[in-house]
């Protein structure tokens, strides 16, 4: 079984051998230099018997990786593929837990039809993880057909707002950092929900004509605001999913 073909549409993403049920991910970004440092947490099941699994995560560095239920002799990360060899052949339906801590400064990938991911604005950021930009962000079995459950933890500097899909489950508010908890209603690829994903903006921004992406609604202020449109090339997020929802805006600067 080849993990290269897992996706026809997207060679050299995903992995057949395996499927995620849940992924938890912590992530610590500082928009000032574009810094991530993050820990993702996947739980596994094999659906075939194999030796090693191959993740996808791209332009980002990988510190450790850990995997509980088995045996880890080494790691090789290259190419946006992070394979894991193991000890001895797991059987089909043998679960682990793989732990990976990472950091870098993240930005898109390219893809079939153009580049997707993780990308910066003016002043903030925003990610479109359909079709292939999730593992721009943490490392993932990026294959359609391998639907997870997911947890997201945000820490950022307090002066901005998370905006994403799911339920938000916590917020915890320091002077200098908040931190959000969120999980999706669903399963969902990954990323889980539609495009954009998730989005990173400063407090007095709003969105106009368009109701929040977020059902907790996080986004707050009243600040005049102008109309953002992200650089990332999204003709194929409108050709094979719908256009997108809403658009990041930003305050319009006076004088």
């Amino acid at each position: 079984m080849r993990p290269d073909v897992a996706d026809p549409y997207l060679v050299g993403h995903g992995d057949l051998r395996y499927s995620v049920s849940h992924y938890d991910l912590d992530l610590t970004y500082d928009p000032a230099g574009n810094h991530l440092q993050a820990r993702a947490v996947l739980d596994i099941r094999t659906l075939a018997e194999t030796a090693q699994l191959v993740l996808d995560l791209h332009g980002l560095k990988v510190l450790r990786v850990s995997v509980a239920g088995a045996v880890l002799n080494r790691w090789i990360h290259q190419k946006s593929r992070l394979t894991l060899r193991l000890g001895g052949p797991l059987a089909a339906g043998s679960t682990l837990v793989v732990s990976v801590d990472y950091k870098g400064s993240p930005g898109t990938m390219p893809g079939p039809d153009g580049r997707a991911g993780w990308e910066e604005l003016d002043d903030g950021v925003i990610v479109a993880a359909q079709p292939h930009g999730a593992p721009t962000w943490f490392p993932c079995n990026d294959r359609a057909a391998d639907k997870a459950r997911y947890r997201i933890g945000v820490t950022t500097r307090t002066a901005y707002t998370v905006v994403a899909n799911g339920v938000l489950t916590g917020r915890r508010a320091g002077r200098a950092a908040t931190t959000v908890d969120l999980r999706p209603r669903r399963p969902g690829l990954a990323l889980p929900g539609d495009p954009p994903d998730r989005t990173l903006c400063r407090h007095s921004a709003r969105f106009r004509g368009s109701r929040s992406p977020h059902p907790s609604r996080p986004v707050a202020g009243r600040g005049d605001v102008s109309i953002r449109r992200p650089r990332t090339d999204d003709g194929v997020l409108r050709r094979l999913f719908r256009p997108l929802p809403v658009r990041l805006l930003r305050r319009r600067r006076h004088g």
